[in-house]
């Protein structure tokens, strides 16, 4: 999607500049200033909220991106339970809420993998390279979302991370929301029918933008610099 969705000022980018960070990306440049508590320029691209609060059309509605495809969020710490399923229910209907976004549904676990990224501290000439190296290693875990009581998945997917070294980062989570081509196609098809999920305006792909980090090594080979991770559905 466009930066500008994400707060980022149209002025500084060309037209149309898209912000669609790879796994690492998101780890070096918001979750780890996050489990760091430093300051970060860029955290208004990631929304302070509970993504498990309401269905997912709903949650990005409520968030200003009812036309985007995807959106970011800090929600409150996870556990690291192997499989774990993240309950949605949304009791009381929030202004302009359709009936649908208040039935019951869930998180699923699908699968998880670990990757790692070295970070290389300024001290050489100029501050550049030469100073020491740490190793950090995070877990994406990704979710499907199963609204009600429907068999298959909604469309919708979810990608947690959290850092796993050092451990005493592992508390602060961030959680990648966001629809894939099948659930866009069962949204347009809600959508002409009238169906509970017409909230959303899907708009066309977009096409990931650039990234200028290597990796690390290991993990699930999704390289900085390619989406290829972000792309699973």
């Amino acid at each position: 999607m466009e930066a500008w969705r994400f707060g980022f000022d149209p002025s500084l980018f060309p037209p149309a500049y898209k912000f669609d960070p790879t796994d690492t990306d998101i780890v070096v440049h918001y979750l780890l200033p996050r489990a760091l508590g430093v300051p970060n320029p860029y955290e208004h691209a990631v929304i302070d909220g509970d993504p498990c609060s309401c269905p997912p059309w709903e949650l990005m509605r409520r968030n200003g991106h009812a036309d985007s495809d995807h959106a970011f969020f800090f929600p409150p710490p996870r556990d690291g339970e192997k499989r774990p399923v993240r309950v949605v229910s949304s009791p009381a209907p929030a202004p302009g809420e359709d009936d649908g976004a208040r039935a019951r549904g869930k998180w699923d676990a699908q699968k998880s993998t670990e990757s790692s990224v070295v970070l290389v501290r300024g001290g050489g000439p100029g501050g550049i390279g030469g100073g020491a190296e740490v190793l950090v290693k995070y877990k994406r875990c990704n979710l499907s979302y199963y609204h009600g009581k429907e068999p298959s998945t909604s469309g919708w997917v979810m990608h947690e991370y959290q850092i796993t070294v050092p451990p005493r980062l592992s508390g602060t989570v961030l959680s990648r929301v966001k629809v894939t081509d099948r659930g866009k196609q069962r949204l347009r098809k809600a959508a002409a029918g009238g169906g509970s999920q017409q909230v959303v305006a899907v708009p066309d792909p977009d096409e990931p933008g650039p990234s200028n980090y290597d990796d690390g090594g290991g993990g699930d080979g999704n390289a900085l610099g390619s989406s290829g991770g972000e792309r699973a559905e």
